[in-house]
């Protein structure tokens, strides 16, 4: 005897609006956790819907405004708010952070373990938007690509620096006149030397 995937949320909302059949979205519900990817993955991934259709109808279900990526400038997403592991596992992608208030995009809000991790690594409260499947995967591989490559260039400019040249000499400390002013002394030491030439 074969168990039914019992579905909900998205996938039931789906079958209602007559995007899917039950057993369609059944079945795609099964393979999805098979293959352990997201439903909208397995979905998007087999040309069963397109990614546009689903986000409307996923933000339409639980409320959430649609975003078009395409529309957005990369260049200001804060790419430090989330650790790019977390990024990578939930499909997920930070737009935008002010204060306390964390706005992330993702496909499926039914994906309350990935906000629940984002929430407890960040500390942030999250805005939530709804975005097209696959304009957030093709952002997040080109972002973290270059990102990648970014921190690899950092890398060769730190090697290019000259440690050999640095002049490094010990302070005594009770060679410091506290009447002189120990700021100025503390200017002088020579990891802050360090930290200035870099």
């Amino acid at each position: 005897m074969t168990t039914v995937a019992k579905i909900s949320g998205l996938a039931k909302r789906l079958v209602s609006d007559k995007l899917l059949l039950q057993t369609e979205a059944e079945s795609a519900f099964e393979q999805a956790q098979i293959n352990n990817v997201s439903f909208v993955r397995h979905l998007v991934d087999h040309k069963i819907l397109e990614s546009s259709v689903i986000a409307k109808v996923a933000a339409n279900e639980f409320g959430l405004p649609y975003f078009d990526l395409s529309a957005f400038n990369a260049s200001l997403i804060p790419l430090d708010a989330i650790d790019n592991k977390l990024i990578l596992k939930h499909e997920i992608l930070p737009l935008f952070k002010r204060g306390t208030k964390l706005h992330i995009a993702l496909t499926d809000p039914s994906n309350l373990s990935a906000m629940d991790e984002v929430k407890f690594h960040t500390g942030a409260s999250l805005e939530i938007v709804v975005v097209d499947d696959d304009k957030l995967r093709g952002l997040i591989e080109n972002l973290l690509e270059t990102s990648d490559s970014s921190s690899m260039h950092d890398m060769g400019n730190l090697n290019d620096i000259g440690l050999e040249d640095l002049d490094i000499e010990s302070v005594d400390d009770d060679t410091v006149d506290e009447d002189s002013g120990g700021d100025a002394a503390v200017d002088e030491t020579p990891i802050v030397r360090f930290v200035n030439k870099v």
